[in-house]
């Protein structure tokens, strides 16, 4: 992975990706991350 989250995108319709793979790396968790987390999935899915 290219950091503890990422995104991918396979395809486009109508200029909004086909299907967006989301990637976060729990095994490292510390205190406020559980938060970055669910903003990154989030923003991930807002165009």
């Amino acid at each position: 992975m290219p950091g503890y989250y990422s995104s991918r995108d396979f395809g486009i319709a109508n200029g909004h990706p086909l299907l967006r793979v989301v990637f976060i790396d729990s095994n490292q968790l510390e205190p406020g991350d559980l938060d970055k987390q669910i903003r990154f999935a989030e923003d991930a899915f807002f165009f």
